[in-house]
C-alpha cells in the first residue's frame, strides 16, 4: 500500500497533461502591400455604383476589403510618391493594417512615381523573413517618373530572391485630377 501510495503521488507530482497540437491548414504568408501615393492617384476615372471616385479612394476600397479577408497573413505597407517609406512593417494585425490603409492620400508621398523605390524598400523588408510564401502587391496607376532604383532593376532582384511581385494597374490613361498640380 506505502509503493502504491508513493507511485500515485509520484505521478501527481509530474502533473501529467493532456497535449492536443492542432496545426494550421495552411502556414501563414507574408504580403507586403506597395501603393503609389502619387499626384496622379486623386484622378477621378475609378467606377462605382455612385458614379466615379478617385483611383486613391478605389484603392483603399479595394485592398481594405482584400485586408480583412488576410486573417492569420502578416502583411505590410510601402507607400509611394517621389520617394518610397515604410508605413507598416509585417503585423497579424488586420484592423491596424485596414485602418493605415484608409488613412492615406494623394501626393502623401509627394508627386512623382517612384516605382522602384517602392518596391525595392518591400523587397528590402520581406528578404530576411522566414517563411517560403513571400508576395508583393504593387498597386500603380503611371510609370516610373522618379526615385533612385529602376522597376527593372528591382524586379530582377525580387526574382533573385524568390520573392512573387503582382502588379495592379488603376485607373484609365487620361482621367480629370481631383488634386491640385500635375504630376506622376
Amino acid at each position: 500500500l506505502s509503493v502504491l501510495t508513493v507511485c500515485s503521488l509520484s505521478i501527481a507530482a509530474a502533473r501529467p497533461q493532456r497535449v492536443t497540437v492542432i496545426e494550421s491548414p495552411q502556414k501563414a504568408r507574408n504580403i507586403m502591400l506597395v501603393i503609389d501615393a502619387s499626384n496622379s492617384m486623386s484622378a477621378e476615372d475609378f467606377p462605382t455604383s455612385f458614379g466615379y471616385a478617385s483611383r486613391m479612394e478605389g484603392v483603399k476600397r479595394a485592398v481594405s476589403e482584400y485586408v480583412r479577408s488576410r486573417k492569420g497573413d502578416r502583411l505590410g505597407i510601402v507607400v509611394f510618391g517621389e520617394t518610397g517609406y515604410l508605413q507598416c512593417p509585417l503585423t497579424t494585425d488586420t484592423s491596424m493594417v485596414e485602418s493605415l490603409v484608409l488613412s492615406l492620400y494623394p501626393r502623401m508621398a509627394g508627386d512623382g512615381t517612384a516605382i522602384g523605390d517602392g518596391l525595392g524598400l518591400a523587397l528590402k523588408r520581406l528578404r530576411n523573413v522566414e517563411g517560403d510564401s513571400k508576395a508583393v502587391i504593387l498597386m500603380t496607376d503611371g510609370v516610373n517618373t522618379a526615385g533612385r532604383v529602376g522597376p527593372l532593376k528591382a524586379a530582377k532582384v525580387a526574382k533573385e530572391l524568390g520573392i512573387q511581385v503582382n502588379t495592379i494597374g488603376i485607373g484609365t490613361r487620361s482621367a480629370p485630377m481631383g488634386g491640385v498640380g500635375m504630376g506622376g
